[in-house]
This record gives structure tokens, sequence and C-alpha cells, in this order.
């Protein structure tokens, strides 16, 4: 269970009072966070890609200002689906920036300059309950045929056939990952957008280790170098960033369309989507 505590109200330019003396890293969430996912019309959607421009263009701003700026791709989604989302962005090729894209929550990750980082492989009881829960969820009967599985490459993730799951088919889900994972092996999210199934525990040097999540991600990061680090995204399962993004001394933002009030200490946007991303960096652009 992860605790969500209450959420600091503090002005976006209180969060950064003077630029950070150290390089900056940047973890950001991809679908509804950079990204509308969904039913999204034409219109909405060329919003949408200004304010991508928008994005790029304080991307670069703040590199030139502390040169070189990490920009970690730090997401639930497979590789493939991130790259095809930054390839149009083309942030790889501009001077001083960094791309990281980390999938699947922090079990892989991979660098446009360094190549592969890390790929982790989940405890042996994570694919026995997944199994269980999978086999499950397609004999249901109003489930059997509600999701797909995302191509992933190391763990579960189902999405909806009808854009969004019911609130009702998320509780039967649910039902079902308590019955199908008695050992407590997995870390389930459950939203409208995914299902995602996290291993709690995954096999380094032969041994079972802990496994955070995308904390995992931003520990390892950060343990290459001392960076400053900020965190954006929209849901749960960015919470365990955000607490990992706290206890460097970093800040966290959870934008103005998340699905939960508060997470993590995260300091809240009010604008949605890449709007509230683009107001974070505008705040920390500006910070003298």
């Amino acid at each position: 269970m992860i605790t969500i505590p209450r959420i600091k109200r503090a002005p976006l330019r209180a969060a950064f009072p003077a630029f950070p003396d150290r390089r900056v890293i940047l973890f950001l969430d991809l679908n509804e966070t950079l990204i509308r996912t969904g039913e999204v019309g034409l219109r909405d959607r060329l919003t949408e890609q200004r304010q991508h421009e928008t994005f790029c263009e304080l991307c670069v701003a703040l590199a030139a200002r502390r040169p070189p700026l990490d920009v970690v791709l730090l997401t639930g989604n497979s590789f493939e689906y991130s790259r095809r989302i930054e390839e149009p962005l083309g942030l790889k090729n501009r001077a001083g920036i960094d791309v990281t894209i980390v999938s699947e929550n922090g079990l892989l990750a991979r660098a446009f300059r360094r190549g592969d980082l890390w790929r982790e492989t989940p405890a042996p009881a994570y694919a026995e309950a997944t199994m269980r829960f999978l086999d499950a969820m397609k004999r249901d009967q109003k489930l059997g045929a509600a999701f797909y599985s995302q191509g992933n490459e190391v763990r579960l993730t189902l999405k909806p056939v009808a854009n969004r799951f019911l609130d009702e088919e998320l509780t039967v889900a649910t039902a079902i990952a308590e019955r199908s994972d008695p050992r407590g092996a997995v870390q389930f999210y459950f939203h409208p957008f995914y299902i995602d199934a996290d291993p709690k525990e995954i096999i380094v040097d032969g041994h079972a280790r802990p496994f955070g999540g995308k904390a995992y991600a931003v520990e390892r990061l950060l343990a290459e170098e001392d960076r400053f680090p900020i965190a954006i995204g929209d849901s749960l399962s960015d919470a365990p960033a955000f607490a990992s993004v706290a206890a460097h001394g970093g800040c966290s933002f959870l934008i103005g369309n998340a699905d939960h009030p508060r997470l993590a200490g995260a300091i809240r946007v009010g604008a949605p989507f890449a709007a509230g991303v683009n107001a974070v960096l505008r705040a920390l652009l500006d910070a003298p």
C-alpha cells in the first residue's frame, strides 16, 4: 500500500528561490502528463503540439543556462512507444540535452548517447502471479474482451479496448488481482487508461532485491552524479519517484489533470498536461 501524504500548495516560483547550482535532471512522465491520451479532438491535439514546441524551447533554454540538461522520460509505457513520442520532439539531437528513456516503470533504461543502461528481471513469483492474473482476466465474462496487453519487454501492462476502463471493470480487476497474487509479489496500479503490474522484487546477482518502481530509476541515475532532480507526473505510479526526488532535495510536481488530488508531497500545478509541464519549466527558468 502506498501512503499519500497531504499535498503542498506552494506557488511554483516558491519552489525555485534560486536556480540550482547543480546539473538539473528532469524525470518526466509521458501519458497524461506530457501527452494527452484517449479521444482527443484535432483542435486540442494542435494545441498540444504548440505546447510541445514550447516544451522543447524551454528545455533548450534550460540547457543553455547550466548545461547539460538531463531529460529522463520515466514512464510505464514500452520503450518503442516512448521513442516514437520523443522522435518528433527531437530533444536527443539538441546540443546540451541528454535524453534517457526509462520504460516499464523503471525496469528498462536506454540512453540515446550511452546506449543500454539496464534491463532488470522480475523475481520468479512475479511471473507466476501475473500469469494467474492474466488467465483469470481472460476468462472473466465482463473483462475477457475489454483489454489487450501492451507490447512490453519485461512486465505486464493491460490497456482498455474501449479507450478507458469503466469503474466496475477496475473493481472486478482489483478483486482478480488480489486472488491471483497471494504472496504479494506484484504492485498493481489500476487506472482508467491502464492496469500496470510491477514486480516487488527483481533478481540482482542471483538474489532477490526490492524493486521500488520509478524510484528505482531515480536512485540509480542520481547515484551516477550529484544532480538537482525534478519530477513531474499525474498518477499514483509516479509517487515512488516523487518520494525519491524529495529524499535527494529535489522538487516534484503534480499537474492539473492528475487523477489523485495529492501525491507524495508534490506541489500541485494548476495547468493540465503539457501546459502544466511548461509552467514548471518556466518557473525554473525564471529563478534568479
